[in-house]
């Protein structure tokens, strides 16, 4: 959505889609191009924006990203600190170093709390 609005997107997952790849319900299915690459692909674009939408609960892989990323601002789809997206350190890496500009609610699953936040690094 964020590239048929204009957007210039560059996405990593360290497990993309792809033949062989049973992560993926359709690992054929292509929604957008990605590539192979990890946490440490987001120092590589101080210049974007950095979107994480729905960090692993209770893994390092957000926090990662967070310290990788040397731009200015941040998207973050998910929860907050508590929920079930990314972890405890992640969760005081933006309270301590990012301000909060703008939240969006988003409709949720009965029990889900999540978000859309725009931050600013500080």
């Amino acid at each position: 959505m964020i590239a048929q609005a204009g957007g210039d997107v560059i996405a990593y997952d360290s497990t993309p889609p792809g033949p062989g790849n049973n992560y993926h319900p359709d690992p054929n299915a292509r929604y957008f191009d990605v590539q192979q690459g990890g946490t440490e692909k987001a120092a590589l674009h101080p210049d974007r924006t950095l979107f994480l939408c729905w960090p692993p609960y209770g893994e390092i892989m957000a926090w990662e990203a967070l310290v990788y990323y040397k731009g200015s601002t941040l998207v973050y789809v998910g929860e907050g600190q508590g929920g079930c997206t990314g972890n405890d350190a992640f969760h005081e890496l933006l309270d301590a170093q990012w301000e909060e500009r703008l939240s969006l609610y988003l409709p949720n699953w009965q029990g889900i709390r999540d978000t859309l936040t725009v931050y600013q690094r500080l």
